[in-house]
């Protein structure tokens, strides 16, 4: 049976960037132990940030210490494959879980219309863990060849603990299985995390205005095919002005305590990353002269105010 995600009681006028500035703090534990009790500890002591922004996004304690504890279960099964090193994981970056955490709770599900996120690069489930874990209102659609041999035990973990009904795996390239799947699907998040190096292209492509999307963080802004290298991704989503409002960030720094695909335990990281909105110019639907109707269903500006001084960066 699936162990139910609770609704809890949010913490009122909890500022991301408070969050994320604890969430930076317990550095020589394993990344992914964001201990509610230090998360608590922002709610005390942030000083004037706490009360001047009281209208930012908040983040759900008691769901993160679920988060966290699938985290570890995962890094469990992965353990039991060391010849299959894992490639990394949105653990490692706790602005950015924390600010994806925090949109997905801002997302008003009034109505019964749940939020569905689509992602490319399975890994070892970190990040479908978090998007799962952070609403019971979330279904996730996720893309991997699934060649790995901790996959699966991952996925079965991830379907008893949030249920089967709520996650579908995509089994193939994502290079070819994105575009003939997401529109259909119509997702209201994107997260390309894949090794394709058009995953951030096709689900623009494939997607509706008003659509977020951000990918994963690297360790420069000017890699050759994610962020904004020549002909990168989304130097080409912002040329063809596939999307806007683009904001980025930079993580602070961290040290590996253990060994990854891309970097090896005692290596230093200081990874970036970004948001946007779809505009529809590049999409499934053309948007209105006047961009009417083709506003995000997540309110991304009450995150951005939270997290201006800490660490946003311009845009190559």
């Amino acid at each position: 049976m699936p162990v139910p995600v609770a609704r809890t009681k949010k913490y009122p006028a909890l500022l991301c960037a408070a969050v994320l500035a604890v969430l930076s703090l317990p550095r020589l534990i394993p990344s992914h132990e964001l201990t509610v009790a230090t998360m608590e500890s922002a709610l005390h002591g942030t000083g004037e940030t706490a009360t001047t922004h009281s209208d930012s996004c908040i983040l759900d304690l008691n769901l993160m210490s679920v988060i966290r504890s699938v985290w570890s279960q995962l890094d469990e099964i992965s353990a039991k494959y060391p010849k299959t090193p894992v490639s990394g994981g949105i653990f490692l970056y706790p602005r950015q879980s924390a600010m994806l955490s925090s949109l997905i709770q801002l997302f008003d599900n009034t109505t019964g219309r749940r939020l569905r996120i689509c992602e490319t690069g399975f890994g070892n489930g970190h990040s479908a863990a978090l998007f799962l874990g952070a609403a019971d209102f979330v279904d996730l659609v996720t893309f991997d060849k699934f060649d790995r041999p901790y996959q699966w035990p991952s996925v079965q973990l991830l379907n008893q603990t949030f249920g089967p009904s709520r996650f579908r795996t995509v089994v193939g390239d994502s290079c070819q299985t994105v575009p003939q799947f997401v529109s259909q699907a119509q997702c209201d998040i994107l997260h390309g995390s894949s090794l394709c190096k058009s995953d951030n292209l096709d689900l623009v492509a494939h997607s509706r205005c008003g659509t977020i999307l951000t990918s994963t963080a690297m360790k420069s802004l000017q890699d050759p095919d994610v962020y904004f290298g020549p002909q990168a991704q989304w130097t080409q989503l912002r040329h063809q002005q596939c999307v806007r409002d683009i904001s980025c960030y930079r993580e602070e720094e961290r040290t590996m305590e253990r060994n990854f695909k891309f970097a090896n335990k005692g290596h230093r990281i200081s990874h970036e990353f970004c948001f946007a909105i779809t505009t529809g110019t590049c999409g499934v639907e053309a948007p209105s002269r006047d961009n009417a109707g083709c506003e995000a269903r997540i309110d991304m500006q009450r995150c951005n105010r939270s997290f201006l001084p800490f660490q946003q960066i311009p845009p190559p």
